[in-house]
């Protein structure tokens, strides 16, 4: 009987000892294009509402479970890639009329 409870204390006393050591670490993913999408709308006058997206982006999130605050997520969007389903209007919004990143070969 004594045995045993040496045995058990000594195995409580092991797993607290070497707890902190088994935790996960951050787990990384890429975004899937397949499964996201960064859209956007536009009230136009009060009238009606544009609809838009980007078509290209890419990015990473690390997942950290034990300690969420230590999570981050990393997104690059190519701003050449915005689709209004309005082909004259998305290339004069890749102008120099427009003083953003798209038209500044710059990525957000």
């Amino acid at each position: 009987m004594y045995l045993k409870s040496l045995l058990t204390a000594s195995a409580l006393t092991a797993a607290m000892i070497t707890a902190p050591l088994s935790q996960a670490a951050p787990v990384g993913y890429d975004i899937d294009m397949s499964h996201t999408n960064v859209l956007f709308d536009v009230n136009h006058l009060g009238l009606s509402t544009m609809i838009g997206r980007f078509g290209d982006v890419a990015g990473t999130l690390m997942f950290d479970e034990d300690n969420i605050e230590n999570s981050t997520v990393s997104v690059t969007v190519q701003t050449a890639s915005i689709n209004t389903f309005h082909e004259k209007r998305d290339d004069h919004l890749r102008s120099p009329d427009f003083s953003t990143p798209l038209n500044s070969g710059n990525d957000f």
